[in-house]
């Protein structure tokens, strides 16, 4: 998987870098590295940079289903995710997976920034 998943220390917060686009074959180890890097973290605080991503960030319309399924059944509380976002179709495309998730039941505040700055301060507001 060429994504990225890491804690960042310096900030508190976890790091998501999604490079190029999305496809099945990323998805079962995004989960499994997302579980990993949150395991035990009490408070979540994520930033997703879609800085690097592809405009047609998800391959086809499964992988997006199999992220808003995937998402959805992370039994993560008290959850906050920026996302790092400055194109509007990328936006626009992460949005699908964003609102299926709390439509499917996420708990989770989320919010878009263009400035990553902004983003790290709303996360350890």
């Amino acid at each position: 998987m060429k994504h990225k998943i890491y804690y960042d220390e310096a900030n508190g917060i976890v790091r998501e870098e999604f490079i190029g686009s999305f496809s099945e074959e990323d998805v079962p180890e995004y989960f499994a590295r997302t579980r990993e890097v949150l395991s035990g973290i009490e408070h979540r605080r994520v930033l997703v940079d879609f800085s690097q991503a592809a405009r047609k960030l998800y391959e086809s319309k499964k992988v997006r289903q199999m992220l808003i399924e995937g998402t959805a059944s992370l039994e993560f509380t008290d959850e906050k995710v920026a996302l790092l976002v400055k194109d509007p179709v990328k936006k626009m495309m992460s949005k699908v997976v964003t609102t299926g998730s709390v439509t499917k039941g996420k708990k989770v505040q989320v919010k878009y920034f263009e400035d990553e700055e902004e983003a790290i301060a709303w996360l350890k507001e």
